[in-house]
Parts: C-alpha cells; structure tokens; sequence
C-alpha cells in the first residue's frame, strides 16, 4: 500500500506540473508547488518519505485535486 501510495502521489505530481496555467489559477485552494515537492520526495527521496504524510495526502488531497479538475472541466463545456 505505501509503495502504491507513493506511485499515485507521484503520478500526479508529475501530472499537475504539466497542466496548463487556466487549470492551476482555476484551483487556488489546490497547494500546486506542494503537490509538486511530493512528487519529488515520492521519485527521488523516497527513503525520507513520512508514511503518515503519504496516507493523508492521499486520503485527503488526490480526491480534492480530483475534484478541482472536475469542476475546471464542466465550467469549459
């Protein structure tokens, strides 16, 4: 679970730092330059990863990001 964890959590950072800027300024709430530092621990510094960090930023902030891109989406069609 934690190594998958940390593949989701990666995944997505490596996601958010290729979306256009409307998506990042559409999504304020959404802490993009911490998504992104997760991503690098994730990656490159995955021995120093805080397992507990790991399972609330995936519990609690994949679903929002989710959610931010969804609403993003509708208001574009």
């Amino acid at each position: 679970m934690r190594v998958a964890g940390e593949a989701v959590i990666g995944r997505l950072g490596d996601v958010a730092t290729k979306l256009p800027d409307e998506i990042i300024k559409a999504a304020p709430e959404i802490p993009w330059r911490e998504v992104n530092g997760m991503r690098i621990i994730a990656a490159h510094a995955y021995h120093r990863s805080d397992y507990e960090t790991v399972w609330v930023t995936f519990r609690d902030d994949v679903p929002r990001i989710g959610e931010a891109i969804r609403r993003w989406r509708q208001s574009q069609a």
